[in-house]
């Protein structure tokens, strides 16, 4: 019984960081709150700091228009922290690393498949198409 409790024991997070993540929560759903919808989902709250409301935005080229709402966004961490409150936003590019491409299989087509191509070289009139077409049936088997 005693190693039932132990394991849906979970380890709490202490309550002065907790409050800190939930305050910084708040205050990231506030500033996209004062923004328009399509430029909302591209910031994101990195500090506030020593007067300064550090935003990021996932795309260099939002941030010119990010700019003009910046009054807004002041007035929104003032609602919430109040005498902390910050004078100026900084803002900030994430660097968002590329995608990843998909390893590339390569795909063996069938020797069924390879066996149709050969036939179909040996129906054709054309010499140089049929050796084409050969060469392609001996690749598709992996000949070389």
């Amino acid at each position: 019984m005693k190693m039932i409790a132990m394991s849906l024991h979970r380890p709490a997070l202490p309550p002065s960081l907790l409050a800190h993540i939930q305050r910084r929560q708040m205050l990231e759903r506030a500033l996209r709150a004062n923004l328009p919808g399509e430029l909302a989902t591209h910031v994101f709250l990195l500090n506030v700091r020593a007067g300064s409301l550090v935003l990021a935005c996932d795309t260099q080229a939002l941030i010119t228009p990010l700019r003009f709402h910046a009054p807004a966004l002041l007035e929104a961490a003032r609602g919430l922290l109040g005498k902390e409150a910050p004078v100026r936003v900084a803002w900030r590019t994430l660097a968002i690393p590329p995608a990843k491409a998909f390893p590339r299989h390569p795909q063996r087509p069938s020797p069924a498949c390879a066996d149709a191509v050969e036939q179909a070289a040996r129906c054709i009139a054309d010499e140089k198409l049929g050796d084409a077409l050969r060469g392609l049936a001996r690749g598709m088997r992996g000949d070389k």
